[in-house]
């Protein structure tokens, strides 16, 4: 039985590093746009890398808003015990 809960709590453990990864990326490739869309010469528009700018951070923080919500549950439902 223990053994068990040890495994949720990891798996667990482990989404949480996933969704922490996620948020990372999609804060990063947000960032990375706006950058690519300010950096080209020909045709740089600012209100584009203001919006992947913003979309970016935003996804970011979603999803590290429910990296945190599934912490929470997991210290929770291990104090349960």
């Amino acid at each position: 039985m223990e053994e068990a809960t040890e495994k949720k709590s990891e798996v667990k453990t482990e989404f949480f590093n996933i969704l922490q990864i996620l948020a990372i990326i999609s804060l990063a490739a947000g960032l990375f746009m706006a950058l690519k869309v300010l950096t080209d010469y020909h045709k740089a528009d600012e209100l584009a890398a203001a919006i992947y700018a913003v979309a970016g951070v935003f996804s970011g923080a979603f999803w590290w808003a429910l990296a945190v919500i599934v912490k929470a549950a997991t210290k929770y439902l291990n104090s349960e015990k």
